[in-house]
């Protein structure tokens, strides 16, 4: 930024970040404030606030505390949530269904799993500011505008705002620490794919892109990450897997998957077109496949646009995909507005406006073409088509 110092940039985020958690933890009750600011914003403020003190609403964390007391006590780690979480202190009937979740994503858990469930929820908030935080710092930001922007994206940004009490921002820091090592230290950036995909096993096909570029110790780290997991999961209970995949069978994934919130491209055709719609988004997602295939077979032609692209399919084919999921696609959209054409940057500030403008009851239909948009830059000229060399490591 040529018209500020970089240092005062610097300090100024840092500063306004430390504004906006004193904001987000202490003013949001304000009459003043539920007046006067944006309905939206104050009830992302508010849902923060919840949150971060443990009252918030029930997110993924808690079928994983659930799941992993069960691997621990060798009982069936797939329970229908509504009774599991009643018997321990959660009424609710919103969750008439198993978890959805493999095995491996109950270890996660574990830290917070046998702690008093308010402070196991403000636990789990601040290891994800945290992950937020380094996650940033791996794709190249500098600390102090990391502080800010992991803060200000709380609050301001939908898919965000919505995985406080989640697993996406594990996922974010997964695939965020393969970017970081992708070019000198591929084992750790096959452990960090490992990592992200014990939550929801899709960032695995990340690992393409080091198969492609020949860089196969990526490999060795996957697979050091799942056989530990699968280790460890198979000591503490050897019939989970059994049980989930038992539990998937019985129509429990189906039933997730036909939810009229779930935001996978696949499963809003279907719903709103049949057989014509679902028709459609193929044609769609082969056509941007053909599109990129030269990214796609060949990722050192063009690295970080590779490797951004292999980050938005694990998203993109997500079968259970709802806001939140999108938190993986902030770099992607990262990257071309500060590195893309001013085409890449005009629809990446529209879909990153949209995910801020929209209201929380927004239509699932609604998040699913600002999805669909964001693939539309994959459908335009690379940003690294031209021929400015960056150095490896240089960050987005």
């Amino acid at each position: 930024m040529k018209f500020i110092d970089k240092n005062a940039f610097d300090r100024l985020c840092l500063l306004s970040g430390i504004i906006a958690l004193f904001a987000y933890l202490h003013l949001w009750p304000c009459a003043y404030l539920s007046t006067h600011l944006p309905q939206r914003m104050f009830f992302r403020m508010e849902v923060l606030s919840r949150m971060a003190d443990g009252t918030g609403d029930l997110g993924d964390v808690f079928q994983d505390v659930i799941g992993f007391r069960c691997l621990c006590e060798r009982r069936d780690a797939y329970p229908i949530l509504n009774d599991a979480l009643g018997k321990i202190g959660i009424q609710t009937s919103e969750m008439p269904f198993a978890s959805t979740h493999p095995p491996t994503a109950f270890l996660f858990a574990a830290p917070i799993a046998y702690l008093p469930l308010l402070r196991a929820a403000q636990v789990w908030f601040f290891l994800c500011v945290l992950l937020i935080f380094l996650s940033l710092l791996c794709y190249g930001i500098r600390w102090m505008p990391a502080v800010g922007f992991s803060l200000w994206a709380g609050v301001l940004w939908e898919p965000f705002n919505g995985s406080f009490h989640q697993l996406t921002p594990i996922w974010l820091a997964g695939v965020a620490m393969a970017y970081r090592y992708r070019f000198h230290r591929t084992l750790w950036s096959g452990i960090g794919i490992g990592i992200a995909s014990l939550t929801k096993l899709l960032p695995i096909g990340i690992a393409a892109y080091f198969l492609f570029a020949r860089k196969y110790r990526a490999a060795i780290g996957i697979l050091i990450v799942w056989t530990c997991a699968v280790a460890v999961v198979l000591c503490l209970s050897p019939a989970a897997f059994c049980q989930y995949i038992s539990m998937s069978g019985q129509g429990n994934t189906w039933g997730q998957f036909t939810r009229a919130d779930n935001i996978f491209p696949f499963a809003q055709a279907w719903f709103r077109f049949g057989v014509g719609g679902l028709a459609a988004v193929a044609a769609y997602i082969g056509l941007l496949i053909w599109r990129n295939r030269m990214p796609l077979f060949r990722p050192m032609a063009s690295p970080d646009y590779s490797f951004f692209l292999y980050s938005f399919f694990a998203v993109m084919f997500l079968p259970l995909c709802w806001n939140y999921a999108l938190m993986p696609l902030f770099p992607v959209l990262g990257y071309f507005l500060l590195r893309g054409r001013a085409i890449h940057r005009l629809i990446a500030t529209i879909v990153i406006a949209g995910l801020v403008i929209l209201p929380p009851s927004s239509r699932p239909g609604t998040t699913t073409l600002l999805l669909l948009l964001t693939s539309s830059l994959f459908f335009l000229r690379s940003p690294e088509s031209s021929g400015v060399a960056r150095p490896p490591g240089s960050g987005i």
